[in-house]
């Protein structure tokens, strides 16, 4: 079986699971996303994202301006331009506030 035929029964299995976990097959679609997402991971490592390029790309995404986030956050705009900067250190209550802001997991902040 070539890759081309094992992703095609990969995706076979994902519509016939359809997110159903109590389906019977739902054990091994895991266990075949999750072998599999090993191996990329292992063999296409991806650099860490510093955290002002990914609030950046937050920002951009979601087209909340720099002035908008500071009002949210409680800080002045400048501060905010720091952070975007990568001028000034993501604190642990920031990442928090950051996280529920952008409904994303503080992880994305850490690099």
């Amino acid at each position: 079986m070539n890759l081309a035929h094992a992703l095609e029964a990969v995706d076979d299995l994902r519509r016939l699971v359809n997110g159903d976990t109590a389906h019977p097959l739902a054990g091994i679609y895991a266990a075949l996303i999750d072998r599999i997402a090993t191996y990329e991971d292992a063999t296409y490592p991806t650099p860490p994202t510093p955290p002002h390029v990914m609030l950046a790309h937050l920002l951009e995404a979601q087209e909340m301006s720099q002035t908008a986030l500071a009002e949210r956050l409680g800080l002045n705009q400048s501060n905010v331009s720091r952070l975007v900067n990568g001028q000034t250190t993501f604190t642990t209550d920031l990442i928090k506030q950051l996280s529920q802001i952008f409904g994303v997991r503080g992880e994305v902040f850490l690099g």
